[in-house]
């Protein structure tokens, strides 16, 4: 696909700085981390796009985040 035809569909514009890392867990979760010390999540909502889950952002990181990874639950 060309980049004349990509079509931007939702911008999540709430972190301060970049963003610098990201995981899809499934078709609805995605994960973010950014240099502004701050892991969010986001459920996919039809109709309405990623929404911030109710418990994100997640704080207490001490740098940027680099990475983050979704693990899929053990039962």
């Amino acid at each position: 696909m060309s980049a004349s035809k990509t079509k931007i569909l939702q911008k999540l514009t709430v972190n301060t700085s970049d963003v610098t890392t990201l995981d899809f867990y499934g078709s609805s979760l995605l994960v973010t981390g950014s240099s502004d010390k701050t892991v969010r999540v986001w459920r996919w909502n039809p109709g309405h796009g990623f929404q911030e889950a109710s418990y994100s952002p997640l704080l207490g990181h001490r740098y940027g985040v680099t990475s983050v990874r979704v693990s899929p639950k053990v039962s």
